[in-house]
């Protein structure tokens, strides 16, 4: 294997690779490298992959930062919004807020909070383009908990977002599944998951519209005599600042589908 595959048994960590956008790029590249790509290639096929690819960021993060920062998944204790991924980071000087309890010591702090989301044309080998209507009501359950505002405390960790305008990212997986006999819709497909996120006012990370990036297009796998097409897309949205309070009540009336009521 070449040493520029960019996986992580060939590429070396980067202790100053600690900011978010600049990991979920490096995610992205890091799932497109050849040895990880015809890992996952054949478990886009198999099903829904949220939470594998949820854990497979939790690793790239603690070993891109060379142990500078480290995962911690569904983070939240009773009564607070469960989390998909907390990155925490070690600051200088403790807490400081004169709690004795956990990480005071080491100084170890909240600095990005994460939520995933996946998103699939199809269910494993199933009907054509069946998972559909799971676009808006999944990107609607996003827009939620990316409205949330933690408090100086979760999940009994002191939080200290780096962020200074988003408080909780949205890291979002979309993959289009095709046999090579059935037509190509993938371009229709991801841009009806862009224009629901656009109602929705979610958006990339340093644009003001929703956008998703390339991680590989079209890799072929042959299954029980078949040739499939599997093509997956990546992002790191955020929540638009200036959206309208009422936005979940118009997705209600829109959609058809009961408006969440809290975080």
């Amino acid at each position: 294997m070449d040493e520029d595959c960019g996986c992580t048994r060939h590429q070396k960590a980067d202790k100053r690779t600690t900011g978010v956008i600049v990991l979920a790029d490096g995610f992205r590249g890091y799932l497109g490298s050849p040895c990880v790509r015809d890992r996952v290639v054949p478990l886009l096929l198999g099903g829904r992959q949220e939470e594998y690819l949820t854990k497979e960021f939790m690793q790239f993060v603690y070993w891109r930062s060379g142990g500078k920062r480290f995962c911690e998944g569904n983070f939240g204790n009773q009564r607070e919004q469960r989390i998909d991924i907390a990155i925490l980071g070690e600051t200088r000087g403790g807490d400081g807020d004169g709690d004795p309890g956990a990480e005071r010591k080491h100084g170890v702090a909240t600095e990005v909070l994460i939520e995933a989301k996946y998103l699939q044309n199809r269910n494993r080998r199933g009907t054509q383009d069946n998972k559909i209507d799971e676009i808006r009501p999944t990107l609607t359950d996003l827009a939620r908990q990316l409205r949330l505002k933690p408090a100086g405390r979760h999940a009994g960790n002191r939080v200290a977002l780096r962020g200074k305008t988003v408080s909780v990212y949205g890291l979002v997986f979309c993959s289009y599944v095709r046999r090579t006999t059935e037509a190509d819709k993938k371009n229709s497909y991801f841009e009806r998951v862009l224009e629901e996120a656009h109602d929705l006012y979610l958006q990339y990370h340093d644009l003001q519209k929703p956008a998703l990036r390339n991680v590989y297009e079209d890799c072929r796998i042959r299954l029980f005599g078949e040739d499939w097409l599997v093509s997956l897309r990546s992002a790191l949205w955020r929540l638009d600042k200036n959206r309208p309070e009422n936005v979940f009540r118009r997705s209600k009336a829109q959609a058809g589908v009961p408006a969440p009521t809290g975080d």
